[in-house]
């Protein structure tokens, strides 16, 4: 049996209703923290940081060998080499331009992220990135954000790809839909803590508490999403391959939310590190992209 989604050549003549107005606000403090409340209080304190990393999976490292093996071909072995591993905010400048609010954060010498928010009539706040990586870059792992979400935001809502993980070039077998799931249910527990649960082609997502209380995230154009109780770095063992197992991983209280423009394919076309198409890489070069944040 298979399947195939295509566009039918004509659109629906019933718009759908729109989701109530619920007006929100916004706050920068100077270290780049982010805060959005409702009317109700703050639904989200985060630091809204340019997400420059992705837990490598087997395909993408030889780390039994690492310390004697060139750096090579084997994507993780690059970005490994390049410092793109746990690179924090190293500067941020936050000013006002006029209703917006306009973030400059630098992470080291390896990328400068421009994020300027804007409150929408709809309540939604817009976000818009540029992002400047340094030229010394090969392929990135990831183009995208990472949210510190509340450990209660334990349920996803989501239209995009399901329902199970799906990334560039794994994702025919996924189809399009309207998915309702929990945080728990998107880590998957490989053997080796790697890379999981990432939705693609996502046209909305919502992360919220059992009350509904949350944020919705929606985008111009279709982006990738994953929500774990586990952050990226908690997910890579490092260098040295240390034998730990999945199960061993103790969760965080908060959902880590990523938001990705794109992220580099799995590859796989063998297990032995073999890049993915060109198509699905992400080259070193300056990326835009925006997506919208409304408070539930």
């Amino acid at each position: 049996l298979g399947w195939e989604e295509f566009v039918l050549p004509f659109r629906s003549l019933t718009p759908p209703a729109p989701d109530p107005i619920r007006k929100g606000a916004i706050e920068v403090t100077d270290d780049g923290v982010l805060h959005i409340a409702d009317s109700s209080g703050v639904v989200v304190k985060t630091a809204a940081a340019l997400d420059l990393w992705r837990a490598t999976t087997d395909n993408d490292c030889r780390r039994h060998n690492f310390a004697t093996l060139p750096v090579g071909d084997f994507a993780g072995n690059i970005w490994w080499s390049e410092g793109l591993f746990d690179q924090k905010r190293t500067g941020v400048q936050v000013r006002k331009e006029g209703a917006d609010t306009v973030v400059v954060s630098t992470y080291g010498t390896l990328a400068e992220h421009t994020m300027t928010i804007r409150q929408e009539a709809d309540g939604a706040f817009r976000f818009c990135n540029t992002i400047v990586y340094s030229p010394e870059l090969r392929d990135l792992p990831r183009v995208g954000l990472e949210l510190e979400l509340p450990g209660t935001f334990s349920q996803v809502e989501y239209w995009g790809r399901g329902p199970w993980e799906n990334y560039a070039d794994r994702k025919d077998g996924a189809l399009v839909g309207r998915y309702r799931q929990t945080v728990d249910e998107q880590f998957y527990p490989y053997i080796r803590p790697q890379e999981t649960g990432t939705k693609s082609d996502v046209r909305r997502w919502r992360q919220h508490d059992i009350a509904g209380r949350g944020v919705e995230i929606t985008a111009s154009e279709p982006f990738s999403a994953s929500a774990l109780h586990y952050a990226q770095e908690a997910l890579d063992e490092g260098l040295a391959k240390k034998q730990g197992h999945s199960q061993e991983i103790e969760p965080d209280d908060a959902v880590w939310l990523c938001i990705d423009k794109a992220q580099y394919g799995l590859g796989c076309v063998d297990s032995w590190g073999r890049l993915p198409l060109r198509k699905y890489r992400l080259p070193y070069g300056n990326y835009e992209f925006e997506f919208k944040i409304r408070p539930l």
